[in-house]
């Protein structure tokens, strides 16, 4: 039972990661653009962060879910968070450039996906093998997400920044 707030946790934790490419994306542009703005983005993200976190803890509680609200309620609220930073900073990045910025990467979605494939594939064993969800479950998750990455996210650029600098 201990178990599975954590896990709820961690999922939340990867709908975070996704949810804060787009404004990673547009931020390496607001950074010289409009740097204040974007500078009073990320603290207003920070305080929907910490103001979501108070209200579901509060709400978790009073529900009658003290235990799972602790490790639930942060993650959730950061995913919550970093949803409305990335929006906020894709649009603002659009008005700006006057263009249509592509922020959100296929492949990434697709990692997201297969990961979520191969960890409820995890999650299906008995439970008297609780111990393989953790051996192999995490390492196939990590994995299976690097190698969509890896195979559909990277170009060439990219995947020559991972190499070993041939010895001159």
């Amino acid at each position: 039972p201990e178990f599975v707030p954590g896990a709820l946790a961690l999922g939340f934790l990867l709908v975070a990661e996704v949810a804060a490419a787009p404004a990673v994306v547009s931020e390496s542009a607001l950074v010289y653009m409009a740097r204040h703005r974007n500078l009073v983005l990320s603290m207003m993200m920070i305080g929907i962060q910490i103001g979501l976190t108070l209200l579901l803890l509060f709400l978790m509680r009073q529900g009658g879910y003290p235990g799972i609200a602790l490790a639930v309620a942060p993650a959730l609220a950061l995913a919550l968070a970093l949803t409305f930073n990335s929006i906020v900073k894709s649009q603002l990045l659009r008005r700006l450039l006057r263009q249509r910025i592509a922020t959100w990467r296929p492949a990434l979605i697709m990692a997201s996906a297969v990961a979520v494939i191969v960890g409820s594939l995890v999650v299906m064993l008995p439970h008297s093998l609780e111990w393989v969800e953790l051996v192999v479950g995490v390492p196939g998750i990590l994995a299976a997400y690097c190698v969509i990455i890896w195979r559909f996210g990277f170009g060439p650029e990219d995947r020559a920044l991972f190499r070993k600098a041939e010895a001159r």
